[in-house]
């Protein structure tokens, strides 16, 4: 009889925590912020994701996160429409402040993306590669990025005027036939944005390397 006290005591405890009003709120910033580092994390696994995007989308995520602080996002906009009606999914709820600090969560996790950005050196570098980069007025279209690719064949030890010439090409003429100017784009590909490629290779191996074909 004495256990079965504890236990319903228990319970009711765990049921006034999961109905407070802050509970639920901070749980939904939590599932906010979640649901972008997901698609961030997703995007960045792709074997298709080149340095340059891993940059757009890093710093896509971190402009979300910093609307976050102004504007609700969909899952506290939920809760709060919920809260005026003291009602969460026919559940309801009593009230209670939250226990997380929205603005310094969010500014927590924008400090942490800021960290793990790519090298800029190697980004500014890469950059004329990369279409979205340039810009849209021809004149100053025409001599963009051609330091940084002079640069990056004379590291690759490729004709570094050919280089540029293929790159002006492209620019100005959306062609992308030069023969210099694919190697510089095989070489930025594989720059690798994440340590996802070798974790790959490590359930490959152990495909590979069974007991049964060891003993062969």
């Amino acid at each position: 009889m004495v256990t079965f006290r504890c236990v319903t005591k228990k319970f009711k405890g765990l049921l006034k925590r999961l109905t407070c009003s802050g509970f639920v709120k901070d749980l939904a910033t939590i599932k906010d912020v979640l649901r972008e580092i997901q698609s961030l994390s997703l995007k960045l696994q792709s074997r298709s994701t080149s340095l340059m995007d891993a940059t757009w989308e890093i710093n896509m995520t971190i402009e979300v996160l910093k609307a976050m602080k102004t504007t609700r996002g969909t899952s506290v906009e939920k809760v709060e429409e919920g809260l005026n009606k003291a009602d969460f999914k026919g559940v309801p709820l009593h009230f209670s402040k939250e226990n997380i600090n929205q603005l310094q969560f969010l500014q927590a996790i924008i400090d942490s993306l800021t960290s793990r950005m790519p090298d800029p050196e190697l980004t500014k570098i890469l950059a004329p590669l990369d279409p979205l980069s340039r810009p849209k007025n021809r004149e100053s279209l025409v001599l963009f990025g051609e330091k940084e690719i002079h640069d990056f064949a004379k590291k690759l030890g490729v004709p570094s005027r050919e280089a540029v010439e293929d790159i002006r090409f492209w620019k100005l003429n959306n062609n992308q036939n030069g023969k210099i100017l694919k190697k510089l784009l095989t070489a930025s590909k594989s720059c690798l944005v994440s340590s996802a490629e070798c974790e790959r290779g490590i359930p490959a191996l152990n495909f590979t390397a069974t007991d049964a074909r060891n003993r062969l």
